[in-house]
């Protein structure tokens, strides 16, 4: 196996979401990685990658330096990550570089690329997976479960709730119809709100389900969201959020993906996808009776991950 004793992660400055996939990526390796944020300054941060020059030079000054000694490991993200991720590898020709995204450039200057499925990238070394990776385990929903308060009336249903974004707008009348279904299905509710959900329509939300069996995260204190998947018996998932879905579908329990009619759907064929391949169904009650399949697109990325890594080696 190549080298990992020294790794890099190298992404765009601000994408918590594109630091946490590139960071399971290295748990799930077993590195324990140094971040570098790409913060590049003019001419480089309005240009493609392809017409970076002295690309190791871009940073902003005092800022992440990119430096020697080079990385064993890099795994990248994001746009202007990609230029200086190749000039990495072309001074140390031992790196194995990982890319995560679609580069746009050819995936050949790369060990190995991981993108989305609906970028059609294809190439011995480049891997599409469904959904969002993530740093969720067996191990850890589950042993949050076992330590979790967990005495309430069945069935426990938990809610993950995102918010508004460029293309969804939530309004009241949604909660109004998020809490009558969850009213009709009744036993307790665990709902997690996101960075994204309003205060206003949570307690909105909150004045619709008085009365009912529910608890409600409010961002303090550790967070119960791998308790709550774990002693869920089923999960409700609002459509705005790939990687909330891609977390709710690991855990091989029934998910329901709650749309609502009046935004479009940015992620129609990614749902389509879900439903098509028995990961998820559309929220609508009363819930059909099936068995869901288990997404684990972190264990099948590791594995390809290595198998390339064995390969370069040899």
């Amino acid at each position: 196996m190549i080298s990992t004793q020294n790794a890099w992660i190298l992404a765009d400055h601000g994408k918590i979401g594109t630091y946490s996939q590139c960071l399971g990526i290295a748990q799930a390796l077993g590195v324990n990685p140094q971040f570098k944020t790409m913060r590049p300054r003019l001419p480089w941060k309005i240009l493609p990658p392809q017409l970076w020059l002295r690309s190791l030079h871009s940073q902003i000054p005092g800022h992440d330096p990119l430096t020697p000694p080079w990385p064993d490991l890099l795994i990248a993200a994001g746009r202007v990550s990609i230029a200086p991720a190749m000039e990495i590898q072309r001074r140390h020709k031992k790196c194995f570089t990982i890319i995560l995204q679609n580069p746009y450039v050819n995936p050949k200057h790369f060990d190995c690329v991981i993108v989305p499925h609906h970028d059609r990238l294809k190439g011995k070394n480049v891997i599409s997976v469904l959904g969002a990776l993530h740093r969720l385990t067996d191990a850890h929903i589950k042993e949050s479960a076992e330590i979790y308060p967990s005495q309430y009336q069945s069935p426990i249903t938990t809610v993950l709730l995102g918010g508004d974004n460029r293309r969804y707008h939530y309004q009241e009348s949604d909660m109004k119809a998020l809490a009558d279904a969850l009213l009709k299905i009744g036993g307790h509710f665990f709902i997690t709100p996101s960075r994204r959900t309003s205060p206003a329509l949570i307690k909105v939300l909150k004045q619709f389900l008085e009365g009912a069996s529910y608890e409600m995260w409010d961002g303090t204190g550790d967070n119960p969201y791998p308790a709550y998947l774990g002693l869920a018996d089923q999960i409700i998932v609002s459509q705005d959020s790939v990687s909330m879905a891609s977390e709710a579908c690991f855990t091989g329990k029934p998910v329901y993906i709650w749309e609502i009619n009046h935004s479009p759907s940015k992620f129609r064929d990614f749902h389509h996808d879900l439903y098509n391949q028995g990961f998820a169904k559309p929220f609508q009650w009363p819930f059909p009776k099936w068995s869901p399949k288990k997404l684990d697109e972190m264990g099948r990325v590791v594995s390809f991950v290595k198998e390339i890594m064995n390969q370069k080696q040899r």
